[in-house]
């Protein structure tokens, strides 16, 4: 069987990259909560705003040098904060790009990844399940040092339908 996986809807696309930022947690609780890299991003930058005023504020009872200091790291990380969001947006303009490829070959033996630049290859048994999400279907390796395959949630059915006929041991993790 093959499966050609396309633009991703952009709600597809983010969900793929707060699975992607929630994987290592995804995969050793496949049943737990995702992260939300939105209400993260915006817990630091109120740290940095606060922890900047802080420094403002004792400034007048501490050295210089030590608010500087606190003042530049807080500042630096403002910025980090700026460009990891924008790397974020990068990613997610990346998978809803309508020229993207990625052609799935499904065997007995497990599956092959294809987007032009690499071939990947990967055994049924690297696999501890699947978990279905609102717009995307997940394959969870069994350890951080494996693949986490994503597919739309439109090709839940036909994968399904695929694992029974083939009889592939892929437990629905939730």
């Amino acid at each position: 069987m093959k499966i050609e996986s396309r633009a991703y809807s952009k709600a597809a696309a983010k969900e793929f990259v707060r699975i992607s930022a929630s994987s290592v947690k995804l995969i050793k609780s496949p049943k737990g909560k995702l992260g939300d890299n939105i209400s993260m991003s915006l817990i630091i930058l109120i740290c940095c705003i606060v922890g900047f005023l802080v420094c403002i504020v004792i400034g007048n009872f501490v050295n210089d040098a030590l608010i500087n200091f606190w003042a530049g790291a807080f500042i630096t990380m403002g910025i980090l904060l700026f460009f990891y969001r924008l790397r974020l947006k990068k990613i997610i303009a990346a998978l809803m790009n309508p020229n993207r490829l990625t052609v799935f070959t499904f065997d007995n033996d497990g599956l092959e990844t294809d987007d032009s630049q690499k071939v990947i290859i990967i055994k049924w048994g690297a696999f501890q399940g699947y978990r279905v999400f609102k717009h995307t279907l997940v394959l969870i390796p069994k350890s951080v040092q494996g693949q986490m395959i994503v597919f739309t949630i439109d090709k839940k059915d036909e994968l399904e339908r695929f694992f029974e006929e083939n009889k592939i041991d892929m437990k629905n993790l939730g």
